[in-house]
């Protein structure tokens, strides 16, 4: 009797334990608004735009390539790989309320989600504007390729192929894959592939159907050798390369180009919560004091410090803990000589900088 109880209560402790853990994985919504634009929406309420771009950016050239529209919501993020693209950025289309804009190199860290912008896109290493965005929620990652067509070109360059390697986390579990452009090979983009090794891709950002079909064949024939790449399609025909391999946690809304439907239960034009943000001081120019305006997303330390063009830190302006808020700070300047100088925010991980001027 004692021995079937035992078993029993270890069968319920591993059934207890697999629903905990069950219970625990993240849940990513999915959306495709055309291009390389989507909706992710996080299980913590956490929901992303990425390259909200023009509608018809290429309409003049005679390709189809919209970018449809977001309806009322308002999201809490919203992502561009490029500013300098109007298909990929198109600020007249930004709702009012958004709380953060993540381009170049911001990275962000939001209710257990961090973005961080991974340079695989450009020519140069070092090129500004231009980035994918690496997303981490709960141990899922997965990578958002605006368009990285010029990286991929080069990606049999021995010092491309090792930055990649340093920047992009063994284990992804999600690759959107830009797989077309002009100049791009499918070689090269097979190679990224392989280097990159994430278990599903969702190939964007193409315009010829026989390139797709081209780039699924050779996933296929990667699957007979053992490396078991699932392939979803988001538009026309579905490809399902390892039908074996379930990838958790997805659960797709939808991978058509389409309209976004705000779901039941969400406020679109929602207040949104209050976000980091440290504003342009006014008035600017100023003689001798001015206002600076900023609000804090949580309760924490919070330290403003005043800098001159030489960059050494001259004045606290604040340091202290400070709660969930929108604050005004009155900055004098009687003492200082005219020319200009910058005051910068840090919290926790937070880091925003902007530039004065003082008349005298």
């Amino acid at each position: 009797m004692g021995y079937f109880f035992r078993r029993a209560l270890l069968i319920l402790f591993f059934c207890i334990s697999w629903l905990t853990i069950k219970g625990q994985e993240p849940i990513l919504k999915i959306h495709y608004l055309g291009h390389s634009a989507f909706v992710f929406e996080f299980d913590n309420g956490v929901t992303v735009v990425t390259d909200y771009g023009k509608p018809n950016a290429w309409v003049q050239y005679g390709w189809d390539s919209p970018i449809l529209d977001i309806g009322d919501l308002v999201p809490t993020i919203m992502s561009y790989s490029h500013r300098n693209h109007e298909d990929h950025y198109d600020p007249s289309r930004i709702p009012p309320g958004v709380e953060y804009f993540l381009v170049e190199n911001d990275t962000l860290l939001i209710d257990g989600l961090k973005i961080t912008p991974i340079r695989v896109c450009e020519l140069n290493l070092n090129v500004e504007d231009n980035s994918a965005f690496l997303f981490c929620y709960k141990g899922f990652k997965f990578l958002h390729l605006g368009d990285a067509q010029m990286q991929i070109l080069n990606i049999n360059d021995p010092v491309i192929a090792d930055h990649i390697k340093d920047i992009i986390p063994d284990s992804l579990d999600l690759l959107f894959m830009t797989i077309e452009g002009p100049m791009q090979l499918i070689e090269e983009a097979e190679t990224f592939v392989d280097l990159v090794k994430p278990k599903r891709i969702i190939p964007i950002h193409y315009w010829s159907q026989e390139y797709l079909e081209d780039f699924c064949e050779y996933l296929i024939e990667q699957n007979s050798a053992g490396k078991n790449y699932q392939v979803t399609d988001i538009g026309g025909p579905k490809y399902e390369i390892y039908e074996s391999y379930v990838p958790v946690p997805v659960e797709v809304i939808c991978l058509t180009r389409s309209e976004y439907t705000v779901p039941t239960g969400v406020k679109a034009n929602k207040k949104p919560k209050v976000g980091f943000k440290l504003e342009q001081n006014f008035p600017n120019p100023f003689n001798p004091s001015t206002t600076i305006k900023y609000s804090v997303a949580e309760e924490g330390m919070v330290s403003i410090k005043l800098y001159n063009i030489l960059g050494e830190a001259i004045a606290d302006l604040v340091d202290e803990v400070k709660p969930e808020g929108e604050y005004e700070l009155k900055v004098n300047t009687e003492n200082l000589s005219g020319g200009i100088y910058f005051y910068r925010l840090h919290s926790g991980n937070i880091v925003r900088t902007r530039k004065m001027v003082l008349l005298k």
